[in-house]
């Protein structure tokens, strides 16, 4: 037996002699009970989540039809993590549990605290004129409001605090409508929708009023080639994607290889999100290693699109600096800081945001003592051979991250070529070329 299985055998003999057998005993048999207490008897009551009685004030009925199975039979269920995770909603975390639908593995967002969702509940009571709650009237209350696409444009107008941030679209109202189109249903079968006073601009107004997530997942759809997780709908105040994979900082300690290929992914994000639509340009305030995951194929996801700045690329009447591009700002002394102003996106026709802050916050050592997830950043350890070979993979890195006046499009860029150069011509790669990397934009 090696030295460290003895002492891996003392150790547990140690804690033997500590706690005594009748002691340990207990101990494993508590264990037992609990866990099968929770696989068994940590059932939710689906159909009292779904809140399905305060429709239209709601998220949607597009996955009801799959969900919903007779008074009592429900086709969604949570997996033991899942069920965990409403016994944690007690002590009020997050509501986002994990499950299955017809044997996919899901996640199943209720999209705030229970809390935050109370305070929903108020806001539309309040703006019908209820002091207090208005209960039961809610589902009559929300098609009662004057002009649901007026509160929707101000949502969108006025959203500029981040702690009260949710959707921001500027810097004009004049295709809101165009926004929305993909949530709103066809006129004739082909003709865009309109925001009008109906159940399915009632679901846009609630998603604004507590997390725009489902409405951003509609319009930006993994279908298409977007880096977000599959949407698969809504049902009363659920809302349900697939299961999208493991958070990136599992990966951070991966061979060089394969976290180039995830920085590679990152950069043609950033550019996805900035030119990809043919409308508009969405801009992620919070991004961070948090808020990204990765499945087993390597494909990479943005899994929190609470906080975007949606600026029209046409509008009819622009600002006076519109057609210059906007360059984020770098601050000598607050290295790795993520700070933007809402209103500066919204004055140009172009901003470097997107591909700074990925390069700041997740490939580059730029975010210094800020606490980051990712330390050094996902390009840490460059092989000296790459590094020899490609010496100017760290300028572009360095440039694209901290260049104070730098053009961090063109940096970054600069180092997704790079990247995708040296995945073809260096031996260090091997068969592990990034070429599958582009089939997912």
């Amino acid at each position: 037996m090696k030295r460290h299985q003895h002492h891996i055998m003392f150790a547990i003999r140690g804690v033997i002699r500590k706690l005594g057998i009748r002691r340990l005993s207990l101990g494993l048999v508590l264990g037992l009970v609990s866990l099968v207490f929770f696989q068994t008897c940590i059932h939710p009551n689906e159909r009292d989540i779904l809140e399905l009685h305060k429709c239209p004030a709601c998220y949607g009925v597009s996955l009801c039809s799959e969900i919903l199975h007779g008074p009592s039979e429900i086709s969604i269920s949570f997996d033991f993590l899942g069920r965990l995770g409403v016994l944690a909603n007690i002590i009020a975390t997050k509501n986002v549990f994990s499950g299955l639908l017809k044997d996919k593995k899901v996640i199943i967002k209720r999209l705030g605290h229970r809390s935050e969702l109370q305070h929903l509940d108020s806001k539309i009571c309040l703006a019908m004129g209820y002091q207090k709650s208005c209960g039961p009237k809610l589902k009559e209350v929300v098609l009662k409001v004057p002009s649901i696409r007026d509160s929707i444009e101000r949502l969108l107008n006025e959203s500029k605090d981040f702690n009260e941030f949710r959707l921001r679209l500027c810097p004009s109202m004049e295709h809101v409508d165009n926004l929305f189109s993909s949530t709103l249903p066809k006129i004739n079968g082909s003709h865009h929708g309109r925001l009008v006073n109906d159940g399915a601009t009632a679901h846009i107004w609630t998603l604004l009023l507590i997390n725009p997530e489902p409405l951003l997942l509609q319009i930006m759809r993994a279908e298409d080639g977007w880096p977000v997780p599959h949407y698969l709908g809504a049902c009363g105040r659920i809302a349900v994607t697939l299961h999208a994979g493991e958070p990136l900082t599992d990966f951070l300690s991966r061979s060089w290889p394969e976290r180039a290929g995830l920085s590679l992914q990152l950069l043609l994000a950033a550019d996805r999100f900035t030119f990809s639509h043919p409308q508009f340009a969405f801009y992620l305030l919070d991004i961070s290693s948090d808020n990204i995951v990765v499945n087993e194929k390597g494909k990479l996801s943005f899994v929190d699109l609470e906080h975007l700045v949606v600026v029209d690329r046409h509008p009819t009447y622009i600002p006076d600096a519109w057609n210059e591009s906007h360059i984020s700002e770098v601050y000598d002394d607050c290295p790795g800081c993520n700070t933007f102003s809402s209103d500066s996106l919204c004055q140009h026709h172009i901003s470097d945001h997107n591909h700074h802050v990925i390069c700041e916050q997740l490939l580059g050592p730029g975010m210094g003592s800020s606490g980051n997830s990712l330390p050094g950043g996902l390009l840490h350890s460059i092989p000296l051979d790459i590094q020899k070979q490609y010496p100017q993979l760290e300028v572009f890195l360095n440039e694209c991250s901290s260049g104070k006046g730098k053009d961090h499009i063109h940096s970054a860029r600069r180092l997704r070529d790079l990247l995708n150069i040296a995945s073809k011509e260096n031996p260090l790669f091997g068969d592990q070329t990034l070429l599958q990397t582009w089939k997912y934009f």
